[in-house]
């Protein structure tokens, strides 16, 4: 019974060759499966340590274009092979850009949000500039410097035109709720 066993693991060599068992197990160690191929152990893990600084450098920057900072940085360690930190990496950088896209669609695609008669304001007040500062008005829809002071927000920035769409139209709404259309030079718009 061992005999026939011996000679089926023999058999199973290519090309009529007879590689003795330790010698596959050697060669399987040196070898890696890459994509359904196998490939030198250190070429798929010089890839791996390409793809966790690929990563980590896609994972900075969906979290800078936010303004914020990623939480950890995840670096390989030791001689073992990063294809797992890879993975991880990679999955946290899918992540990042969804959040950053849903952050940016809530704040700053404000022709998808705004309501016609704010656009109409916007577009009167100041061509609809959100970055707008003369002095003495900021933001898209004209706010007196104490207005924006007196009805901003906690966490918003402390110049209207620093703050976002989404942010500019919460203070101007809180506006309206108090005084109505009447705080703006174009209510009428």
């Amino acid at each position: 019974m061992t005999g026939a066993l011996v000679i089926a693991i023999a058999g199973s060599g290519s090309a009529g060759t007879a590689a003795k068992p330790d010698e596959r197990a050697a060669e399987s160690s040196r070898t890696a499966l890459v994509a359904g191929s196998r490939v030198p152990v250190g070429r798929a893990c010089s890839s791996a340590r390409r793809a966790v600084r690929y990563y980590q450098d896609r994972v900075r920057y969906w979290a800078q274009k936010k303004g914020t900072r990623p939480a950890t940085h995840l670096s390989p360690s030791g001689r073992s092979c990063p294809r797992y930190l890879a993975r991880v990496l990679r999955d946290k950088a899918a992540a990042r850009r969804r959040a950053y896209l849903r952050w940016y669609r809530y704040h700053w695609r404000w022709d998808l949000w705004l309501p016609s008669k704010w656009y109409r304001i916007a577009r009167c007040e100041t061509g609809v500039r959100w970055d707008w500062n003369s002095g003495a008005y900021q933001g898209a829809f004209g706010f007196a410097v104490s207005s924006w002071d007196a009805f901003r927000l906690p966490g918003y920035p402390s110049e209207a035109y620093l703050a976002t769409p989404r942010q500019q139209y919460e203070v101007a709404l809180a506006i309206w709720r108090r005084y109505g259309y009447s705080g703006w030079g174009c209510r009428n718009a």
